[in-house]
């Protein structure tokens, strides 16, 4: 009987244990897949969240900057250039000394841009002009204090973004208008600061503060920034300002001309550009870092 006991050893059954693996199997696949998904709505979050906040850090800065500067005046300021005064301020080329923007011809997307708020100037390339759709981008040249010539964003390893330069007297967008009114930019695409309109007089700037739109660790980009042509108080000297901009991230394969969903969630952002969207070299991790939003903002100037 001691024998009989000893031998009758307890255990599982080959059935027995390959249901409990196929179990634990399907366990652990259900916990990866649901880590994968929270991972993912939380990239998507984040992505979402820092496309906001960087967009009402922009409105922000905008308003500051149109608030706490001194109201244009339209008759004074087209009398300093040569041409046809009445025609500036009877027509949108009186713009020209605070917005400009240049668009690809074919595409009408917008390439570059400045606007100049009479405290601060802001000068931008959008990304149909980061990722070499335009040959030319925009870059800035100016003199510092000792009267050297410095260049900024003069090649396209160091082009900027949106940048902010101190300029209390309009010189980034003035150094951009043609006097027909009608050629806004000039062919070559530098904003030459140390010369005006009509002037061979040198004006010294200070050195751009570091991008804006460079401060998180997603990568933002304007798709476009248009400021519309304000109304002018003559009593009060106040200047009423609106505007928009488009901001989104660079990966996605993002497309703002696309009806319904912007992000694409293709693999051609990934380099390959044969696969179909959802494909397996993708997976959409792309589409996760994916987001745009368009901000609207209006802002009165300072009287005079």
């Amino acid at each position: 009987m001691k024998n009989i006991a000893r031998d009758n050893k307890s255990g599982f059954t080959i059935v027995e244990l390959t249901l409990t693996m196929a179990f634990i199997g399907m366990l652990l696949i259900a916990i990866a897949v649901i880590t994968t998904n929270i991972l993912a709505i939380y990239q998507k979050g984040t992505t979402l969240k820092a496309v906001n906040n960087t967009g009402r850090d922009l409105i922000d800065n905008f308003t500051n900057a149109v608030t706490n500067a001194p109201s244009l005046s339209v008759k004074s300021r087209c009398s300093e250039f040569t041409g046809n005064s009445g025609d500036c301020e009877s027509t949108a080329g009186f713009m020209g000394f605070t917005f400009n923007e240049y668009r690809d011809p074919i595409s009408k997307n917008q390439l570059y841009g400045v606007f100049c708020t009479g405290l601060y100037s802001y000068a931008w390339n959008t990304e149909y002009t980061l990722r070499g759709d335009s040959s030319k981008w925009l870059s800035l040249r100016y003199n510092d204090e000792d009267g050297n010539e410095h260049s900024y964003g003069d090649s396209r390893d160091k082009m900027f973004r949106l940048i902010r330069i101190e300029d209390p007297t309009r010189r980034v967008c003035s150094a951009t208008v043609s006097t027909d009114y009608e050629t806004n930019f000039p062919t070559d695409t530098v904003i030459d600061a140390r010369k005006a309109l009509d002037s061979d007089a040198k004006l010294l700037l200070d050195e751009p503060e570091s991008d804006l739109l460079t401060s998180n660790d997603v990568d933002l980009v304007l798709y476009e920034l248009t400021i519309f042509p304000y109304n002018h108080d003559d009593k009060t000297g106040h200047n009423f300002y609106s505007g928009t901009f488009i901001l989104g991230t660079r990966r996605g394969d993002l497309n703002i001309q696309s009806s319904g969903e912007f992000c694409n969630n293709s693999s051609a952002s990934l380099g390959d550009a044969s696969e179909t969207a959802g494909s397996r070299g993708n997976l959409g991790a792309e589409f996760n870092y994916c987001a745009i939003n368009k901000f609207n903002f209006a802002v009165r100037s300072a009287g005079e």
